[in-house]
């Protein structure tokens, strides 16, 4: 993210100060080790100014299979926009291969859905009007391709308003839940289950 945010787009006018400002503090963000960040063209038309990062996690023990990536997507109003109470608005999307075991789980959606925001809340940012989904999804061959071993997938989409113009715990939750997703080794704190750790039920 050398020349973060060269990308920002911008509609009509320069990206205001406090935009640009908050941006720059990505910069400064303790990303993950296995994940690596780069910055990407924005989403058009969802906000008067936008930005976006990119996180590629590694595969796990050279298995091409493991690993994840996803992105996070700032936005900023200056008028703010309905249901955010605030100028800026985080989006993101992760996705990365799991256990079996994980997507069959009963309860594994309110699992997840906690780990993304246990991990913004330990990391130390400070967020409202949380919302988003989670997708899990597994793939079984059978006939002339049942040699094929079994896999799953699990996605969160999610939005969030930060509380602070400082963006950098942010971007350091969501980099420690890709990895964690992916099976990597995370230091965690209090609260938070480790991915092969969980019981659900």
């Amino acid at each position: 993210m050398k020349h973060f945010p060269a990308y920002a787009e911008v509609v009509n006018q320069n990206p205001p100060t406090e935009f640009t400002d908050a941006l720059l503090t990505l910069r400064d963000a303790t990303y993950d080790s296995h994940v690596k960040v780069s910055e990407i063209p924005s989403p058009h038309g969802i906000a008067p100014f936008a930005a976006a990062i990119r996180l590629d996690c590694a595969a796990l023990d050279d298995n091409s299979n493991s690993g994840g990536a996803g992105r996070l997507v700032i936005l900023y109003d200056p008028l703010e926009q309905p249901g955010w109470q605030g100028r800026f608005r985080l989006v993101t999307m992760l996705h990365a291969q799991v256990d079996v075991d994980l997507v069959t789980e009963p309860l594994a959606d309110q699992v997840c859905w906690s780990w993304l925001t246990d991990f913004l809340t330990q990391s130390g940012a400070s967020f409202i009007q949380s919302a988003g989904s989670i997708t899990r999804s597994h793939s079984a061959s059978f006939g002339e391709l049942d040699k094929r071993s079994e896999s799953a997938e699990l996605e969160i989409r999610a939005s969030w308003t930060p509380l602070a113009n400082n963006l950098a715990s942010h971007g350091e939750a969501i980099s420690r839940l890709l990895a964690m997703m992916a099976g990597h080794a995370v230091e965690l704190t209090a609260g938070i289950s480790r991915l092969g750790q969980v019981r659900l039920v």
